[in-house]
């Protein structure tokens, strides 16, 4: 299991062009929340984030990261550039990319130790500014919207000027992850990536 914070400098190149492969895998890039799905506490080592890892590693169910609000500790336990496993359901595109795979690259990150339970306020998270980082080094772009609990449309999902969604919204989802009443994705922006 790679324990890397941060796994490249590079941006990725597409490996076909959009044309050839119908408009798919085009610049479209987002970044997608999940929680654990457990309310646990957190420890203050942050042993339960690489436990975490350790187990979707395992069950080959990965996220790309795993993050704790409270300790700031951060996991990856895949490259950014490979497709996460987190995302159940059929097709999101005409050529039939699951919503993992879907556009150039799809940042998978859990929130460890929260099922149920709210996310603290953004403005109090340990460790947040590779929220940030990473957001801006795979110039995925925020737009002005709540993480309502609605499965979004496919034209919703691929549209490459919505880059942060939850794992509630992508199509034919079976759970929900992050809903409304558990991000403030006001607080979020304003403290998280520094957008009034």
């Amino acid at each position: 299991m790679s324990k890397k914070v941060w796994f490249s400098k590079t941006k990725i190149k597409p490996k076909s062009s959009p044309s050839s492969m119908g408009g798919c895998h085009s610049e479209r890039r987002k970044i997608v929340f999940h929680n654990e799905g457990v309310n646990r506490d957190c420890d203050g080592t942050g042993q339960h984030v690489k436990n975490l890892a350790k187990y979707v590693v395992d069950k080959n169910i990965y996220y790309h990261f795993i993050y704790c609000p409270k300790c700031g500790q951060w996991a990856q336990t895949i490259p950014v550039d490979k497709a996460a496993r987190s995302l159940k359901g059929g097709a999101v595109d005409s050529c039939g990319n699951s919503g993992n795979r879907c556009g150039k690259v799809a940042i998978q990150i859990c929130f460890a130790g929260y099922g149920s339970k709210k996310l603290p306020n953004p403005k109090n998270w340990k460790n947040k500014a590779k929220f940030k980082k990473i957001a801006d080094e795979w110039n995925v772009k925020p737009k002005k919207r709540n993480f309502e609990k609605v499965n979004r449309s496919k034209s919703k999902w691929n549209d490459k000027t919505i880059g942060w969604h939850s794992h509630s919204h992508a199509p034919n989802n079976d759970h929900h992850d992050i809903v409304g009443n558990q991000l403030d994705w006001k607080m979020f922006k304003k403290h998280v990536l520094e957008i009034e």
